[in-house]
């Protein structure tokens, strides 16, 4: 009887021969750049993770998808149109991010639109009126957030719960 080395040795060392795969010769854009305007609507975008299967690796996302949403919470968050509450709020949000330099002011509003919808009582630093001028957590600084070091600078757009959390007027 022949044991699993020698199994394993006959088999991988059989030369395979298969035929070459197909080389992708579609345009890749770097996650650094953005697409000039006259390019199409949807760009590729390459998957950092190894262990996907190569047919997953790219997909098209469309140019304007929000960075801050799955797909699914997107066609979640305009399901069934807005409300005028709801278009109020976006709109003030939005300036409101927009008055902070936010580039991505409109997405950022938008995933609140959803976070309120769900009921979900996560927040964004950007809203917390200890998020200081330089991205420090002034909260943090003063000694108010339990096993935090002074000198954080949270990741201001993820969504999370904070115990001093105190709402930046201005922003709803």
């Amino acid at each position: 009887m022949i044991d699993w080395m020698a199994r394993a040795k006959a088999q991988l060392g059989q030369a395979q021969t298969r035929p070459a795969d197909v080389t992708d010769e579609s345009r890749v854009v770097s996650v650094s750049s953005a697409p000039p305007a006259a390019d199409a609507e949807k760009v590729l975008v390459v998957s950092s993770v190894l262990s996907v299967h190569p047919g997953h690796v790219l997909t098209e996302v469309p140019v304007d998808a929000n960075p801050y949403m799955t797909s699914g919470q997107a066609t979640e968050c305009h399901a069934g149109g807005w409300d005028d509450a709801e278009i109020e709020l976006f709109s003030l949000r939005t300036a409101s991010f927009v008055r902070m330099g936010r580039a991505d002011a409109e997405h950022l509003a938008e995933r609140l639109t959803s976070r309120d919808r769900d009921g979900d009582d996560r927040r964004y630093c950007l809203e917390c009126a200890w998020l200081s001028d330089t991205a420090q957590c002034l909260a943090a600084a003063a000694r108010r957030l339990r096993g935090v070091d002074w000198r954080h600078q949270p990741l201001q757009t993820i969504l999370h719960r904070c115990e001093a959390f105190d709402l930046r007027k201005g922003v709803i």
